[in-house]
């Protein structure tokens, strides 16, 4: 049983350092738990910095002992430790599907090329946005990496494809 009565959605739940996480929203609020001892039990993380009805928290990432959820089109939040939780700010990108960690960086992957990019060098405090995107519509795997390169898959059409960077950038 979770801490609180909310609905977590497909890809809330993220794990590292010995800490579960799951993110949702109740209602459009951002909102998270967190348990330290595999999931047994679970308590009502802190969230600064959100004010109004921002939206729901989803997609959580783990990377370089930091946590990162996707907020809404213009924030995230981000965790060093799952307990305690702070708005972060990125550049707009109206529809995407994926958050992940990759190559040392985390990123927020638009589902098109006309939305976007972004990704964070500095455990998700500051983002940039990528430059030089090929054309692509229909980005919704999950992002993974070999150490080198970064990899985002899709569908579009009856055709598959994967977008590559080796810098998050191009």
């Amino acid at each position: 049983a979770l801490a609180a009565s909310t609905t977590y959605r497909n890809r809330s739940v993220a794990v590292g350092n010995g800490v579960a996480v799951a993110v949702s929203g109740a209602p459009a609020t951002p909102y998270a738990v967190y348990s330290t001892d595999a999931g047994d039990t679970w308590n009502v993380a802190t969230i600064n910095g959100f004010t109004g009805s921002p939206g729901e928290a989803f997609s959580p990432v783990y990377g370089n002992g930091w946590f990162f959820a996707t907020v809404n089109a213009i924030q995230g939040m981000r965790s060093n430790d799952g307990q305690t939780w702070d708005a972060v700010g990125f550049t707009s990108v109206p529809s995407y599907d994926i958050a992940g960690y990759a190559i040392g960086k985390f990123f927020v992957v638009g589902s098109t090329d006309g939305f976007g990019i972004r990704y964070s060098s500095d455990n998700a405090a500051t983002w940039s946005s990528a430059s030089s995107l090929p054309s692509y519509v229909g980005a919704s795997g999950k992002m993974a990496d070999d150490g080198t390169t970064a990899m985002v898959p899709g569908w579009n059409a009856g055709t598959g494809f994967v977008i590559t960077t080796t810098d998050g950038n191009t």
